[in-house]
């Protein structure tokens, strides 16, 4: 048997029930909505602020890159001088230069016998001058290498031929002591006759960019750490990471996250871990590709998902108040208004009920004040009951 519904049940189940359903998928669709760009946005935000960071350490690599580069570009001319002048020279115009910049270690370059020893015809063997900061005294060295062949690294340099950022590596100077000193080689080459004939490097501490990176805390519980091409930690807050690889402090998210290739391709590229405690974090890899070097560096921005998404779950909560104080709202002025168009239509439904058992009286009449057309129903009731 068809169960037979009321004008007001009607009303809140077709009607209000209807519209609750449309205002919940709709809502739905917008808070997920929502939720996806707001959270996309607060990722792309921690990007930006590693983007920002890796652009003032490039900015270091830049400046040191620019004053070996012009250097190198200026010593092309020692050909056209005697030996002792030019040697005389070059050691003149270091010391001012190591002077200005305490984080520098040394300044040194490279002169291939080749191409200014006449009848020197070996493709190895060079002289060096060095200058370099000792016990706060700057000094100079002068003196042969690789007079039986080029050692591995500056072999690359050699052959690479371009400028370029060496990987980190301790300074052989503070060997045994309780802090030993990381460093970093900026190298131009200089050409003669579009060959190779030498080069100008400067060896730097990496004390100011470990302050640098230390004091890079965009977010609460944020920090940042710096990586080199081949993945050596040569930055980072804790201590104990310096001067360790990538690859063998987090294994299994190299693997995963290939990060090494990336790294060597200057890619930009995010992930999510979970830490030990259970916490989400966010890690962003932000290239640092100064000058022409073909070696990319990284600055890596670690940052609790909680905390970056912190204004998007807030705003997803209120605008989840404000959709249900909404449909709160919706469905009371839904009751209400079924409750005024029920009310009058039992009145005058009673009525009948007493007119068709046969009673008739003043009594009977019907105030209804609606100025709809119930009002006129009850108007029309009463002129017959008159």
């Amino acid at each position: 048997m068809k169960k037979r519904l009321k004008i007001r049940q009607k009303i809140l189940i077709y009607i209000l029930g209807t519209t609750v359903v449309l205002y919940m998928v709709s809502m739905g669709y917008v808070l997920t909505t929502s939720r996806k760009t707001i959270y996309n946005d607060a990722i792309a935000k921690t990007e930006l602020s590693a983007k920002v960071s890796a652009g003032k350490v490039e900015g270091v690599f830049e400046k040191n890159l620019s004053l070996v580069r012009t250097l190198s570009q200026a010593f092309t001319v020692y050909q056209d001088m005697p030996f002792e002048e030019w040697k005389k020279l070059f050691t003149e115009m270091y010391m001012p230069v190591l002077r200005e910049n305490t984080d520098f270690y040394s300044i040194w370059d490279s002169w291939e016998y080749k191409y200014f020893r006449p009848g020197y015809d070996k493709d190895y063997g060079r002289f060096c001058i060095t200058t370099l900061r000792e016990n706060n005294q700057l000094k100079w060295l002068y003196e042969d290498r690789s007079m039986d062949g080029d050692p591995p690294i500056y072999g690359a340099f050699k052959r690479n031929g371009i400028e370029s950022i060496w990987e980190p590596y301790l300074d052989q100077g503070t060997a045994g002591k309780a802090e030993q000193k990381l460093m970093i080689t900026y190298s131009s080459p200089v050409y003669v006759n579009k060959e190779f004939a030498g080069g100008i490097a400067i060896d730097v501490t990496l004390d100011d960019l470990q302050d640098m990176i230390t004091k890079i805390k965009p977010f609460e519980g944020s920090y940042a750490y710096l990586v080199s091409n081949t993945g050596i930690i040569a930055a980072h807050p804790n201590k104990e990471y310096i001067y360790k690889k990538v690859s063998d402090l987090f294994p299994e998210e190299e693997k995963e996250q290939n990060i090494l290739a990336h790294i060597a391709k200057g890619k930009e590229f995010n992930y999510i871990k979970t830490d030990s405690t259970g916490n989400k974090i966010l890690i962003c890899y932000a290239p640092i590709i100064a000058g022409k070097i073909k070696t990319p560096w990284a600055l890596v921005l670690s940052a609790p998902l909680s905390i970056i998404t912190a204004q998007a779950q807030k705003t997803i909560w209120i605008s989840l108040l404000v959709s249900i104080s909404g449909l709160l709202i919706m469905v009371i002025v839904l009751l209400f208004v079924s409750n005024n168009l029920v009310k009058p239509i039992k009145k005058i439904t009673n009525v009948l009920k007493l007119i068709a058992k046969g009673e008739i009286s003043d009594d009977l009449n019907v105030k209804v004040n609606s100025g709809d057309e119930i009002e006129e129903m009850s108007l029309a009731l009463n002129t017959s009951i008159e």
